[in-house]
């Protein structure tokens, strides 16, 4: 190539240097590279992302795809700018056939094929998928890993089939009767959008949120029912059972994830933590519903990894490797919160809204703030602000470098039914104006 490069530079799938050949990856190459992961989602995307760091510098990022096209990797090259404007189109003086091999065999190597791990002592894993999740195991219940249903009842579009009830060993009659009322109760599912803080956003990104059709409040969790799963160490069956509605209504609802990139993100309890089958509930329910990696998502709690620091870092092992991003809640300035960060399967933190609260008047939460989105940027992460309602806020916000915003002021929950016509109807105006541009060509 006739492009003269500063420095180039290997990465892994969560854009973390492998290799370097001169120099340090400064906090506005690590920005580059995220916008070019954010572009590298959407599969039908160019391999190739630029950005412009000033100085005469371009940041050129390449996509290392393996053979399934998912995304293994990338190569940052910082190239002098002044090369780029002469010469033909960027994209094909960089991908050569022979740096196109190259690229994928660097894929290969980055991404072996995943397979299931499945201890051979361990009790027979059944793909049943009409059979309730486990209790957990922090109640010295030492259920059977089974998939839940991710189909809808006959006969009832929307619904899902009541799972059997399964006793489970060594649990008494009033745990018995607990986990029964968890999985027998109605509930409905939301979903709330995080608000890109700038144009560019290629992923959309919704947080799912758990709900009583019995309320009158439609944006009021069941607090009674958590209240009691929490009480009795039972957090980890709600946790199960949003996650397979979630996956059944995506099955059915193909064209919310398949048209443009998209994430759900799954708020886990801290008892969660405790149970060491949940990793491998999720490995088999990704491997049944076959969705893009990316597309589900989980939440934990800042002080809920705190404290079980141990269960923490094994369960974001074992999301990275399923593909699944993990996402800190209530980020707090502390140095524990910040050692979370480590955890190699976090990409995102949302900050404790306590920080925000007041931030127009108060330069110490301002700097702490700005701190944080300088911190995730460096760490290839996106940053969220929750309960944002001022325009001055917003604004602050904006200038601070924050990535999303969340609140119900600039975007209300709502139900995946309704979520899921709302994006047929955008995909169908999509589709149109293509297709008028093109005949218009």
């Amino acid at each position: 190539t006739d492009l003269r490069a500063h420095s180039i530079a290997l990465l892994d799938d969560a854009g973390d240097v492998l290799w370097l050949s001169e120099g340090a990856i400064g906090p506005d190459e690590h920005g580059a590279v995220r916008a070019a992961f954010e572009g590298f989602a959407d599969q039908r995307a160019t391999g190739i992302a630029t950005e412009d760091l000033g100085d005469s510098r371009l940041a050129i990022v390449v996509r290392a795809e393996n053979l399934a096209r998912v995304t293994a990797g990338a190569v940052l090259i910082i190239v002098d700018a002044r090369s780029v404007t002469n010469g033909g189109p960027l994209e094909a003086r960089v991908l050569t056939p022979q740096v196109r091999g190259l690229l994928q065999q660097f894929a290969i190597e980055l991404q072996p094929p995943l397979t299931l791990d499945i201890d051979e002592a361990s009790p027979p894993l059944t793909l049943d998928i009409d059979q309730a999740p486990p209790p957990p195991v922090a109640l010295a219940v030492e259920p059977a890993v089974v998939i839940p249903t991710l189909r809808p009842a006959p006969g009832a579009p929307g619904q899902y089939a009541s799972p059997p009830k399964v006793a489970a060993r060594d649990a008494s009659p009033t745990l018995d009767r607990a986990v029964a009322a968890l999985r027998s109760a109605v509930i409905n599912l939301h979903a709330q959008p995080l608000a890109p803080a700038r144009p560019g956003t290629r992923i959309r990104r919704f947080e799912v949120l758990l709900r009583s059709p019995a309320s009158k409040d439609a944006n009021s969790a069941p607090q009674q029912m958590l209240a009691r799963a929490a009480r009795d160490g039972l957090g980890s069956t709600i946790d199960r059972r949003v996650l397979t509605d979630l996956l059944g209504w995506l099955v059915r609802h193909r064209h919310v994830w398949d048209v443009q990139p998209v994430m759900f993100s799954v708020n886990l309890s801290a008892t969660t933590l405790l149970d060491e089958r949940f990793g491998k509930f999720v490995e088999l329910c990704m491997t049944k519903a076959t969705l893009p990696r990316g597309t589900i998502a989980f939440e934990l709690a800042d002080a809920g990894c705190r404290e079980h620091s141990a269960g923490f870092a094994k369960l974001a092992a074992t999301l990275r490797a399923l593909g699944c991003p993990l996402i800190i809640d209530d980020f707090g300035w502390h140095q524990q919160s910040v050692e979370l960060l480590r955890a190699r399967g976090v990409r995102m933190v949302k900050l404790d809204s306590q920080m925000t609260d007041g931030l127009e008047n108060d330069k110490v939460r301002q700097a702490q703030v700005a701190g944080i989105v300088q911190m995730a940027r460096v760490l290839g992460m996106h940053t969220v602000a929750k309960r944002v309602q001022s325009a001055a806020c917003k604004s602050l916000l904006v200038a601070l470098g924050i990535d999303f915003m969340q609140s119900f002021a600039l975007g209300p929950p709502v139900d995946l039914d309704s979520l899921a016509a709302r994006l047929a109807a955008e995909a169908a105006a999509d589709e149109s104006s293509t297709s008028a541009a093109q005949q218009g060509a």
